[in-house]
């Protein structure tokens, strides 16, 4: 058995007050064999990758953090959802209307979702196939699960599992209260440190005024994908990343969403790189876009300074005080304040307008069936204070750019997606 780290355990525990499941898709040319072939071929790879054996055991009264133990994978966590021919369109509507049906990582912490035969993919390819791996938060964060994808839908030998999660069993709960005194007196210690540090830190970056696209979406989600080159998005010798911040901050201008020369700000999901026991190992931090900038190097520049800073701020000995502190919180008290947390709650200020979730899926050396992967991407989560999100996932050198929003923030979105297709070099 494997104890959750304080970080997942809360990814955990959110998941009940919102949807966090991530939903990876993956296109490919067609599977080339029958279904039923696939589906045993990928159980088959399931059954070798130690992390898509496990499931959620909770503790009594939440004495000690949930623990993660060993569950076969089963045959029913691969659902055919359509054999016959779908439009690209069809495809998302129908990824849009799983969000609601979140995983039970108690019973099942990941599936897949297949279409078989589906026309007119946004890479303008031949008819092909879609996977779409759906996956708890608390298992994996967007590099945990991608590293998963990729062993799924690989074609090397994997090596043999690990195995050994044992069920927790009755002796978890005495152990998290024999841990609850040290913890309680590590909480002391570790937010005296914290709190000293904070006298000396640098002043935190200003949130943003709510805008138009931080509206309550709803239940409705919208989901587009459009796919170019990664070369298209490059500017100069910054990232990708940041030449997709940049079109989709002319698109929404473009498009009327935002005005041309307001504050705009992205809400950035940042990698840690240093070595973590957690599976979530990532931050979030507002990157201003710089409207005020027309040169666009010297813009790619300002804002590639502004993810530099983040990352600095994020390693500063105040704010690894306060995760370390937060750490050793004890479970029942993490628990308590997970649900008195009121997911519903607005604000007149946000971290960023939009959420901008980036990873590179590696190379284009996944199959399906026979079939060659294509392009890959994702569509990170809406919440109460966030309208519109955005991918941005590349895989060999295609990248696709995602846009997740509902028709109460944003009732044409179609409009928007064929600015941000200008934007990229589309148009």
């Amino acid at each position: 058995m494997v104890r959750m780290t304080p970080n997942d355990a809360q990814a955990y525990w959110l998941a009940a007050k919102m949807h966090s499941d991530q939903f990876l898709l993956f296109a490919f040319d067609q599977m080339g064999v029958d279904v039923e072939t696939v589906i045993s071929g990928l159980i088959l790879r399931a059954e070798s990758i130690d992390d898509l054996n496990l499931v959620v055991r909770e503790t009594f009264a939440d004495l000690d953090y949930p623990y993660w133990v060993h569950s076969r994978a089963r045959r029913d966590q691969i659902r055919v959802r359509e054999t016959s021919e779908l439009s690209w369109r069809q495809c998302l509507d129908d990824v849009a209307g799983l969000i609601s049906d979140q995983l039970d990582p108690r019973r099942a912490a990941w599936r897949v979702h297949l279409y078989t035969h589906v026309v007119d993919a946004p890479d303008g390819g031949a008819p092909g196939s879609v996977a779409v791996l759906q996956i708890s938060h608390a298992l994996a964060d967007g590099r945990g699960a991608t590293a998963l994808a990729r062993q799924l839908f690989g074609s090397e030998a994997l090596p043999p599992m690990i195995g050994g999660h044992r069920s927790p069993g009755v002796l978890a709960p005495a152990r998290g209260l024999l841990r609850f005194p040290a913890q309680l007196a590590g909480i002391a210690v570790r937010g005296r440190r914290a709190y000293q540090l904070s006298k000396d830190k640098e002043p935190a970056l200003s949130s943003s005024e709510s805008g138009r696209l931080n509206l309550s979406p709803g239940d409705d989600r919208q989901l587009r994908v459009i796919v170019v080159n990664a070369q298209a998005l490059r500017i100069g010798e910054q990232s990708i990343t940041i030449g997709a911040i940049i079109a989709i901050s002319r698109a929404l201008v473009d498009a009327g969403l935002i005005g041309m020369r307001q504050r705009f700000a992205v809400e950035l999901t940042i990698a840690r790189h240093r070595a973590s026991l957690a599976r979530n190992n990532f931050y979030n931090a507002p990157i201003d876009t710089h409207q005020e900038i027309d040169d666009v190097e010297l813009r790619a520049k300002a804002i590639a300074a502004e993810i530099d800073d983040a990352r600095r701020r994020d390693q500063t000995p105040a704010r690894v005080a306060s995760r370390e502190a937060a750490a050793a919180t004890p479970a029942v008290l993490m628990h308590w304040g997970v649900r008195a947390f009121d997911s519903s709650a607005r604000s007149a200020t946000v971290t960023g307008h939009t959420v901008v979730s980036s990873v590179n899926r590696g190379t284009a050396d996944l199959r399906l069936g026979v079939g060659a992967v294509r392009f890959t991407t994702g569509f990170p989560a809406l919440s109460t204070m966030q309208g519109m999100t955005h991918g941005i996932h590349g895989i060999g050198g295609t990248v696709a750019i995602s846009v997740t929003t509902s028709r109460a923030v944003v009732p044409d979105v179609d409009a928007y997606v064929r600015s941000l297709e200008l934007r990229c070099g589309r148009g």
